[in-house]
């Protein structure tokens, strides 16, 4: 899957090549667009295409509970953390209350320019960024293991992870390993489903001498590499639990 999809829902297919052409000139963070003329079409598309990260939707669309159609979208999977933009002739008050009450990311009222529609994107992609960055603390078990140690894996406990990488704590590594820049994978566990591997790079190895317990005295931050579209749908998801716990907790 390329790295940002969009869908574009609108009854006017003017306003549906107008918003792709802006997609296309404007914002740089879009990959694919496609188009839909209505709600139903929208979610034939997202079931058959997979998920996209951005929605651009006409409001005021007849016969769309916009709450539900939301809740249909983040259902699909892969699209819990879709953006959600309402494109809509109200006026300004009335439509960021509408937003807010109907859990939208965010809003345009048309009519718009292009560089005002660019801007909305934009402010949301950095949002997507702070998000793919931002750590989940958890106390989880995990395996790691590493390209210059193949026949060895370390069972670890997760100690935070994000889009971008996760921090564990393991026994010592063995004599030269887990050096700088070196690579490996990490195994992760969800409940209920069956484990998979995350190809990663050691970004630092942190040695607590003051530490205990032998097997908690290392702590090992990776950064993911080269992940998979099908790996970052499943990272997605274990991630999604994992804030999901975190809140219940």
């Amino acid at each position: 899957m390329p790295e940002s999809i969009a869908l574009v829902v609108d009854t006017s297919p003017v306003i549906r090549d107008y918003v792709q052409k802006i997609l296309n000139d404007e914002v740089l963070v879009i990959d694919e667009v496609h188009q839909a003329k209505n709600a139903d079409e929208a979610l034939q598309i997202l079931k058959s295409n997979g998920p996209v990260n951005w929605v651009f939707i006409e409001y005021d669309m007849q016969g769309v509970s916009h709450p539900d159609l939301l809740e249909e979208f983040r259902k699909i999977p892969g699209c819990a953390e879709t953006y959600f933009l309402l494109m809509t002739a109200m006026g300004e008050n009335e439509a960021r209350n509408i937003a807010i009450g109907e859990g939208a990311s965010d809003y345009i009222c048309k009519p718009f320019t292009p560089q005002q529609f660019a801007r909305k994107v934009h402010r949301l992609s950095g949002l997507a960024e702070w998000r793919r960055a931002k750590r989940h603390y958890v106390c989880l078990p995990c395996e790691f293991g590493l390209g210059s140690d193949s026949f060895h894996h370390y069972g670890a406990e997760l100690m935070d992870v994000a889009m971008t990488g996760c921090r564990v704590r393991s026994s010592q590594l063995h004599p030269g390993k887990g050096n700088e820049n070196e690579s490996g994978t990490v195994t992760l566990f969800p409940q209920g489903g069956s484990p998979f591997h995350v190809e990663v790079k050691v970004k630092r190895v942190e040695f607590d001498k003051w530490c205990a317990d032998p097997l908690r005295n290392t702590q090992v931050a990776f950064e993911f590499v080269n992940v998979s579209p099908p790996v970052k749908t499943r990272l997605e998801g274990y991630i999604d639990l994992c804030r999901k716990k975190a809140v219940v907790n």
